[in-house]
């Protein structure tokens, strides 16, 4: 597939499928966006994200360096489209990029209204692919093509487009496969780059896994490099080095002195004894003073992300995409489960839970977190003050609870 007014519309359906009905949920569906020098691309597909992701590099070959912006599960209700994201991304930047794609081909995107959920506030697990579920593709196209018969001429655009494409799918059949081992190398990088997250997440907490993860990232950037160059047998050697990067750390996590069961208890033991023995129930929602400072905080990061990929190194686009939003995920899972839970229940166990996430949290951005917090608010790019930011939230939740 490439990208033009067919493939629009054939997105445009996928979306629509995922539409609930008889109190049912929709098919799923991911959806993928990125951006390139000359335009935003996008991928709706029946795969799971990680090799939609793969499948949108390779379509998007042609126009230039490739800079993911969101990857989740899409679904189409109540006349918007929520992208459920499985690692965090800017509203506004999502939204543009979306909305940019199918004016350029001239499609109506199926809603104007885009709303992203972001990785704390859903359970953030890839759906199973269905086999031969992509036949539902076929199915779209048919359908979109037969809205559009009256014109003709779109449909005629698109027929060449195709007939190119098989050419130069014909071209690379008679080069040994080439093309299929790039996708499968593709795929292979971007899986390898999911895992190189999850391990990142946890830097603040094991400093010690830092050259293994630079290790990593350098490899898998170098990777992406040779695959551009068709040197396939060097992209598998450095993914090689990746994999073995990632287990070193893997094993440095492992034996570390990293949290443990028993550390977790002391700290509980710890926390109930500042936790005071009579707590306020709030006189309003608290939730919504940490969503705005959270929501404020991933638009200041974003900008940073912005800037470190403007600068055009590799190796500082892959620091963006795997450092930086760690200090502001993992600990934020915790305490929006616990605001959920006091702003509903108001239980004296979840108002005391709350105040000991949110004084938790206060002391992780001085403690464990300290050298993310401040490599992300003294730098020479975007200085982003997140303890301005999150801590005056932090302050007003536990003051509300303490009275």
């Amino acid at each position: 597939m490439e990208h033009g007014t067919k493939a629009a519309k054939i997105f445009v359906n996928l979306i629509k499928q995922t539409l609930p009905k008889d109190g049912k949920p929709g098919k799923n569906r991911s959806l993928v966006l990125a951006k390139t020098p000359k335009q935003p691309v996008l991928l709706v597909s029946p795969k799971k994200s990680v090799n939609a992701l793969a499948e949108l590099k390779v379509m998007s070959k042609s126009l230039g360096a490739f800079t993911p912006i969101a990857a989740g599960q899409v679904v189409f209700e109540k006349g918007e489209v929520r992208l459920k994201l499985f690692k965090p991304a800017t509203e506004p930047v999502v939204r543009t990029a979306f909305l940019d794609y199918f004016k350029r081909y001239k499609v109506n995107p199926p809603s104007m209204k885009v709303k992203l959920v972001q990785p704390e506030e859903w359970e953030g697990v890839e759906f199973e692919e269905t086999p031969h579920d992509e036949a539902d593709e076929g199915e779209g196209e048919e359908d979109q093509d037969e809205t559009e018969a009256a014109s003709g001429e779109d449909d005629d655009e698109d027929e060449a487009d195709e007939d190119e494409g098989e050419d130069e799918d014909e071209s690379e059949d008679e080069k040994g496969g080439s093309s299929d081992r790039a996708g499968a190398l593709a795929a292979r990088i971007e899986t390898a780059t999911e895992q190189l997250k999850k391990i990142a997440a946890l830097l603040a907490a094991y400093p010690e896994i830092r050259p293994a993860l630079v290790k990593a990232t350098t490899s898998l950037s170098d990777a992406r490099k040779q695959l551009g160059a068709k040197a396939f047998d060097e992209v598998e050697k450095l993914l090689h080095g990746a994999q073995t990067a990632m287990a070193d750390a893997a094993h440095l996590i492992k034996g570390g002195p990293g949290p443990t069961e028993n550390h977790e208890a002391e700290t509980d033991e710890d926390e109930e004894e500042e936790a005071p023995s009579h707590l306020k129930v709030p006189s309003k929602p608290l939730l919504p003073i940490w969503v705005q400072a959270k929501e404020q905080a991933d638009a200041e990061i974003g900008k940073l992300q912005e800037k470190l990929r403007a600068v055009g190194d590799e190796d500082l686009t892959q620091i963006a995409e795997y450092g930086l939003y760690g200090a502001t995920t993992g600990q934020a899972a915790k305490l929006m489960a616990a605001l959920r839970d006091a702003d509903s229940s108001k239980s004296p166990d979840a108002l005391k839970k709350l105040y000991v996430a949110a004084n938790s949290y206060a002391d992780y951005m001085d403690g464990a977190g300290s050298d993310l917090f401040d490599l992300i608010e003294q730098n020479e790019f975007h200085a982003v003050r997140l303890r301005s930011i999150l801590g005056p939230a932090l302050a007003a939740i536990t003051k509300e609870l303490a009275g």
